[in-house]
This record gives C-alpha cells, structure tokens and sequence, in this order.
C-alpha cells in the first residue's frame, strides 16, 4: 500500500491483517518519544507488546532527521530474515522510505523476503528512493493506492486482491495447512478442500 501521508495506511494494514488472522513475521516503524517529546523513529517487531526490542532508525536533530543505517542492517534485517526462518503466514514490512537508503543488508533482506514463497504485505512511502523503487518495479509487486476518500472501502478489495493470487501455501493449504489448525477462507468464509466461491470461474480452490 502506498499513499499520502495520514491516509490509513497501516490502519488499513491492521484491519487486514486482522481478518485474515495469520501468523506474522517482519517490522513496522513509528515515532520515538523522550522526555523533551518525539526524538525520531525506531524499527520494532510487527506487533510487538510494549517493551520488545526497538532501535531507532532515525535521530531528529535541528536539522531534520538523521538515519542510523546500523539499525536497519542490525534489528530491521534480523526480524525479516527471522521470518523466513520461522515461516510465517506472512511477511509485513510497515513501512519502507528512505531512511534506510544506505542499509545495504536491510535491502538484501526485503529482496530475500520478495523472492521468497511467503507473501509481503507492507507500506510504500511515496518516496523516490532506490528501495522503493526497486519494490515498485517488480512484476510480482501489486501497489495500491490508499487515500482519505477511498480508505473505508478498500478492505474487501484487498481481501478478493489476497483471494484471487491464491497466496500459495496460506490460502491453499492442499490437505491441511501448515502447523495442523483448521483455517478458513477469510473471503468466503469456506472450509478448506472446497472451491472458494470469491475464485469460482478462475479455478481457484482453498
């Protein structure tokens, strides 16, 4: 997802990823408070509780914002790679900009993770640097815009956009999914082993 800044983003991000209900690996990033007020930003576990491990990415200084290229190639890399490790449901990234233009083993972790068999949700700053652009320009990649007018409806779309690419070996789980547990087509709310009636006509099974 991508859009201008305070459009729902991440909001939207959360509300999906709560309906679909799966297990989650990667990052988000959100402002860094001390006691004089907001210092910068920091990298967190995606859903972290209050006191996991955070780094800040970004210093404010009189200046603007100061990126620390080292947290992103320490903790940013370590949670993406450990998603792979773990096999999650899903990856999610949230967000990339370009603080981490210069996080040279950041950005061969997010690539590690494209190229892989898990899916990638996550949020695209509308940013000119390399990393989103190189995000952008992959044939596999599917940006959609999110705005203050188009927010609220946007939910079911994502949800059929998640349904119709099938997302190989979390919707399709053929005999079952991977840790055992029964799940269900967040779309259609069918069991597994059926024709999801959302992919009727595209050959689409659970």
């Amino acid at each position: 997802m991508t859009g201008p800044v305070g459009s729902g983003k991440s909001t939207l991000l959360g509300r999906l990823l709560r309906r679909l209900n799966w297990r989650i690996g990667g990052f988000r990033t959100r402002p860094a408070f001390d006691g004089t007020g907001m210092c910068g930003y920091c990298i967190e576990p995606f859903g972290a509780a209050h006191g996991a491990p955070s780094s800040l990415i970004a210093r404010r200084t009189d200046r603007g914002f100061e990126a620390l290229t080292s947290a992103f190639d320490g903790l940013g890399a370590s949670l993406l790679r450990k998603a792979l490790e773990d096999r999650v449901d899903a990856v999610v990234m949230d967000e990339i900009g370009f603080f981490e233009e210069r996080a040279v083993a950041f950005h061969d972790a997010v690539m590690a993770c494209l190229d892989s068999p898990l899916p990638v949700l996550g949020v695209l700053k509308r940013s000119g640097a390399s990393l989103p652009r190189k995000i952008r320009s992959r044939q596999d990649v599917r940006v959609v815009e999110v705005t203050s007018d188009n927010r609220d409806g946007l939910l079911p779309e994502l949800l059929r956009l998640v349904s119709e690419r099938h997302l190989t070996g979390v919707i399709s789980f053929p005999g079952g999914s991977r840790d055992g547990k029964d799940r269900r087509c967040t779309v259609c709310q069918d069991g597994q082993g059926g024709l999801c009636p959302s992919l009727s006509g595209r050959g689409g099974a659970h």
